[in-house]
C-alpha cells in the first residue's frame, strides 16, 4: 500500500508517494494530524502552475495525474480517514 502526499500534488510530483508499511504507520495514532499531508485542495482540471514568465496560469493537468497512476501500476485509489480509535491494529 502506498501513501500519496499533499492530495492531487503528490500524483503530479511522484517523489511525494511512500510505501506505507507497518513499522512506518504503527504509531501515527498517537502523533495526530497526518503524515500525508492530505489537502481538501487542489483540483487537477485547474491547477494553479506557473508558466516560464513566472506567472501563475490554470492548467487542466488531469491527463498528468492519469498518466502517473497508470505508470506506477496503481490500480485504485482510496481516501482514508485517520484511525478513530487510539490503538492502532498493528499494536
Amino acid at each position: 500500500m502506498y501513501g500519496i502526499k499533499n492530495g492531487y500534488a503528490g500524483l503530479l510530483n511522484t517523489d511525494e508517494i511512500i510505501r506505507l508499511t507497518p513499522d512506518n504507520v504503527r504509531h501515527i495514532s498517537n502523533v495526530g494530524g497526518t503524515i500525508l499531508g492530505t489537502t481538501n485542495k487542489g483540483n487537477p482540471f485547474q491547477m494553479p502552475i506557473k508558466n516560464m514568465a513566472e506567472e501563475i496560469e490554470i492548467r487542466d493537468v488531469s491527463n498528468k495525474v492519469v498518466e502517473n497512476f497508470k505508470r506506477l501500476r496503481l490500480d485504485r485509489q482510496a481516501p482514508c480517514s485517520p484511525f478513530q480509535s487510539s490503538s492502532s491494529p498493528y499494536d
